[in-house]
C-alpha cells in the first residue's frame, strides 16, 4: 500500500465531508465527480495534464474503479477531461468545458475568489448579460399572471440568499431599476 502524504489525506478527508453532508442524496460517483472537478477548476490539476493513474485516484478518494470510472465519464461529458486509450486521461483546456453546466458554473463561482479564472469568468457575465436580458423580457412579455407571481416569488426569495449580494454587484442601478419594475408591476 502506497503511503499517504498529507496532501492526499486532505483530498480523502473532503471527500469524506461530502459524503457526509445534509443532501446523502447524491451519489458516490456525483461527489467524486465533484470532487477531481472542483480540483480541475481550482487548477490544481493543470490544462493538458494527464491525471494520475485509477489506482493512485481510487486510493486517495477512497473510492472503488467503477465509481472512479463513472465520475471520469460524467466529467468527460462535461468537456472537463478527455481519455485517450493507451495514454490516460487528460485535463481539457477551457475552451472545450461545457460552461454553461450547472455543475461546472458553480464550481467556478467557488473558485472565483481565487483569482485565476476572474478573466474567465468575466466572459461568462459578459455573455450572460448579453443573452439573458433579451431572453427575460421575451419571456415576460409572454408570460400569465401565474407565471409573473412565480417569478416575483422566486426574486423576493433571491433577495434572501447569499448568492444575491454577487447578484446586485454584478449589476447596474439601471438593470436593478428594470428588474423591480418587473417585478413590482
Amino acid at each position: 500500500m502506497m503511503a499517504r502524504t498529507a496532501a492526499s489525506w486532505a483530498v480523502r478527508v473532503k471527500y469524506l465531508l461530502l459524503l457526509m453532508e445534509k443532501n446523502t442524496s447524491k451519489r458516490r460517483t456525483d461527489i467524486a465527480a465533484e470532487t477531481i472537478g472542483k480540483q480541475i477548476v481550482r487548477g490544481k490539476l493543470s490544462i493538458g495534464q494527464v491525471l494520475p493513474n485509477d489506482q493512485v485516484m481510487c486510493e486517495t478518494l477512497g473510492i472503488s474503479r467503477t465509481i472512479l470510472r463513472e465520475a471520469l465519464r460524467i466529467l468527460g461529458a462535461k468537456g472537463l477531461v478527455k481519455a485517450v486509450p493507451k495514454a490516460g486521461t487528460f485535463v481539457n483546456d477551457t475552451d472545450k468545458w461545457a460552461m454553461l453546466d450547472t455543475d461546472i458554473l458553480g464550481w467556478l463561482t467557488d473558485t472565483a475568489t481565487s483569482g485565476h479564472l476572474e478573466p474567465l469568468l468575466v466572459e461568462m457575465i459578459d455573455i450572460r448579460l448579453a443573452i439573458e436580458p433579451g431572453a427575460a423580457a421575451l419571456t415576460a412579455s409572454r408570460a400569465h399572471a401565474a407565471d409573473r407571481q412565480r417569478i416575483s416569488e422566486l426574486f423576493q426569495s433571491l433577495k434572501f440568499s447569499s448568492n444575491f449580494n454577487i447578484f446586485l454587484k454584478l449589476l447596474g442601478k439601471s438593470e436593478l431599476k428594470h428588474i423591480n419594475l418587473f417585478v413590482i408591476g
